[in-house]
């Protein structure tokens, strides 16, 4: 069963699993550090002096785990310890809110965060989808083996697939204003409209990706998503009724981006344009590889099959799945061989059954990426 990450009804209340006696550790950790306010719908945490603290951080350490964060979140606010609005004073200026709004639906909102309170900041997640909508302000952001540094007003989709580790730094003194929402990949299937679940899977087949910038999809900002921003930035915490409305002009921004997304051409980390029919083509060719990786596959054979051109399918490919057509082709090769070598069969049988027509061919290609023979393999 899987565990919920965020703020759940209370029928599913108890699927929520959390080490008591570390919750209660880690709580007193961090009142060894801040004072908890409480001023209406919103649980405050201020630092206690002058040090700047992000109290995720300060808790779980570098990078935290996002699942823990929030399943805490949920424990502390069910034991009557905060609000499920919380907000991180920070002492450089601005604060960060953090919002449970739904099960399996966050948000994070900045508000005028300044070095170096905001300047460092890592987590780690897995299995879920999130929306990064930045409006003013310079933030540096990397992941294994990617940098990149994000200056204007930008808005993307990233898909932690099966895990993650992204880290962010405000690198000059100028004020960062971001929205982020956090959900996972069910979550929106159940609410979109049928017109756009291709959109969805192809953000999930985006987090299947090798490289971790492949999961990234760039979002035109249009004015819808830049004015639904602006109206959740400037609702009032002490409405009786913020919580709904916040939710739903979450739900709101969601939707514009959703939107945005379908209509206007979409664009990897590296700049090649795609539209979604570009991006289910994409997504065919990758489940054609999957599922017939024996066969003697070509790029030209699946430009064809596909309607695609080949530099769109060559450079496209590489940008949604962080891996050119033929390393992909390899990869899937490689992990069908490695579970039949496993088996005891014979290394000429496997050769043959995973696409290789010469067992001297595949032998030498198995040991250069894996360092040993197939038949040592086996051993």
């Amino acid at each position: 069963m899987q565990v919920p990450w965020s703020y759940p009804s209370t029928a599913e209340a108890s699927k929520i699993i959390v080490d008591n006696t570390r919750a209660e550790q880690l709580l007193h950790k961090l009142l060894s550090r801040f004072e908890i306010r409480r001023e209406g719908l919103i649980t405050q945490f201020v630092p206690i002096d002058d040090t700047p603290l992000n109290f995720m951080t300060f808790l779980l350490g570098k990078p935290a785990d996002l699942r823990e964060f929030f399943n805490l979140y949920w424990h502390w606010h069910r034991s009557g310890h905060i609000t499920r609005l919380v907000r991180n004073v920070l002492p450089g200026g601005g604060a960060m809110d953090i919002h449970l709004l739904g099960l399996d639906f966050g948000m994070t909102l900045n508000r005028d965060v300044s070095p170096p309170a905001g300047a460092d900041v890592s987590f780690w997640a897995r299995d879920v989808c999130m929306l990064r909508l930045r409006l003013q302000g310079a933030i540096d952001e990397s992941w294994p083996g990617h940098h990149h540094e994000i200056n204007r007003t930008s808005c993307s989709f990233l898909h932690y697939g099966s895990g993650m580790e992204t880290s962010f730094q405000i690198p000059e003194k100028h004020p960062v204003s971001s929205i982020s929402l956090l959900f996972r990949e069910e979550y929106l299937r159940e609410r979109l409209h049928p017109d756009y679940q291709g959109l969805v899977q192809i953000l999930s087949d985006k987090g299947q990706a090798l490289e971790p910038e492949a999961r990234m999809t760039s979002v035109p900002v249009t004015s819808e998503l830049f004015d639904t921003s602006g109206i959740m930035f400037d609702l009032s915490e002490d409405d009786p009724m913020y919580p709904a409305r916040i939710e739903a002009y979450a739900h709101l921004l969601l939707a514009a981006a959703m939107k945005s997304l379908r209509a206007g051409a979409v664009t990897g980390v590296e700049g090649v344009r795609l539209r979604e029919s570009d991006m289910r083509q994409l997504a065919a060719v990758k489940a054609r590889i999957d599922a017939d990786f024996a066969q003697p596959l070509t790029r030209d054979e699946l430009a064809s099959w596909a309607g695609v051109n080949r530099t769109k399918l060559s450079e496209g490919f590489r940008v949604m799945f962080g891996a050119t057509l033929h390393d992909y082709l390899v990869d899937c090769r490689m992990n069908a061989a490695r579970a039949l070598l496993l088996q005891g069969i014979p290394v000429a049988d496997v050769a043959e059954r995973v696409g290789y027509q010469d067992r001297g061919s595949f032998s030498k290609l198995f040991k250069r990426l894996h360092g040993v023979s197939p038949s040592d393999y086996q051993l």
